[in-house]
């Protein structure tokens, strides 16, 4: 029985009770539709096989949590959640949480989002019943007083390398957080501040750069796929922008690849991007405007110590959150700045390199 909002109202404490005793049938729902997820984050979203199987191993860790959290049950208005385009799956797990939290949820989905992760919650809301999960695949819209849920929007991140990173580690760092899912995640990292002049650095992203495997979705070798057309002729036109900037040198070039005929999107060879130390004020403000937001391209903004932190601070009070590469000390002589979202220091592990990236050279 699907009562209608007026008809029925389920105590908070009743629904957040109810959702917690159901939380294993959704972690089994989700084991059980791994290959309809699959499918669907390769049509929907290009993603290639390792990206999908790691995605999905991520909200499985997400519901095991969920399901071994404490939630204060407030209840409150009915919580409005999106599905968005470029962060599958997330939707899920967060309008569990509300429910745990006392709350009805409505989810609906941004054009071009995966649509199973509608699915999956609409099969749930069946389960629940009393239409405390509703989604708009039964042709429904947000029921009146809704508030919105989420998903938040990604925040955008920028790397910092520090003078004592491991150059190597770096390298790959940068490749897998800049070019997976070709660039498209809004988590991805389109802008390294590195500490010193990066010579190094800037040779191994090269090799990784030429050498990285772009391909079909459906390319179990691939580390990522294609863009979307109007991604792809838009990074054409900040490449052109930005090869007329003496501010900023070219250090690969960003060129279409053959083979993409039969697939939805283009696939882009990254490009890589660097400004000489001491490029400052309105010039580099100038090139951060054309440099583009999403898509395979990696801008290094080089600088020494004193002002490659002034620049990472520069770069944080616009709102970006940032991962530091070397030590965790590394930050701490910038007064103000907050703590990196995830630090990576040591040696390389070759055997967790994923499909697709050239392997380390001995």
């Amino acid at each position: 029985m699907i009562a209608t909002d007026p008809e029925l109202r389920i105590p908070a404490k009743r629904l957040a009770a109810a959702a917690r005793a159901l939380q294993p049938t959704l972690m089994r729902l989700v084991a059980a539709s791994a290959d309809r997820l699959g499918a669907a984050l390769e049509a929907d979203c290009a993603m290639v096989p390792w990206d999908r199987e790691q995605l999905i191993g991520q909200l499985q860790r997400q519901l095991v949590d969920l399901a071994e959290a404490r939630f204060t049950v407030c209840g409150g208005p009915t919580a409005h959640v999106c599905e968005r385009r470029s962060q599958p799956l997330e939707a899920i797990p967060q309008a569990w949480r509300w429910l745990r939290e006392g709350r009805r949820v409505f989810v609906d989905a941004e054009p071009g989002a995966c649509g199973q992760a509608l699915h999956l919650l609409a099969e749930m809301g069946e389960v629940l019943g009393f239409g405390v999960l509703t989604t708009s695949r039964e042709g429904g819209t947000a029921p009146k007083g809704a508030v919105d849920g989420g998903v938040a929007p990604a925040r955008a991140r920028v790397a910092f390398v520090s003078a004592d990173a491991d150059e190597e580690l770096a390298a790959y760092v940068l490749a897998r957080a800049c070019l997976r899912r070709s660039g498209m995640d809004p988590r991805a990292v389109h802008i390294a501040v590195v500490d010193g002049g990066g010579d190094k650095l800037g040779r191994m992203l090269r090799r990784l750069w030429f050498s990285v495997r772009f391909s079909d979705a459906k390319d179990h070798g691939a580390f990522a796929g294609p863009v979307p057309e109007d991604v792809a002729a838009s990074l054409e036109a900040s490449a052109e922008s930005l090869m007329a900037k003496s501010a900023v040198e070219c250090w690969v070039p960003l060129r279409r690849l053959e083979g993409a005929l039969e697939m939805d999107g283009a696939l882009m060879a990254p490009s890589l991007w660097a400004t000489p130390p001491g490029v400052s004020g309105e010039r580099l403000d100038e090139v951060l405007s054309i440099f583009p937001a999403v898509g395979p391209t990696l801008l290094l903004l080089r600088e020494d110590q004193s002002q490659a932190q002034a620049l990472l601070a520069r770069l944080i009070k616009r709102g970006f959150g940032w991962t530091l590469i070397g030590p965790r000390g590394a930050h701490e002589g910038s007064r103000g700045v907050e703590a990196p979202l995830r630090v990576f220091d040591g040696a390389l592990l070759e055997d967790r390199l994923p499909p697709g990236l050239p392997k380390p050279r001995p």
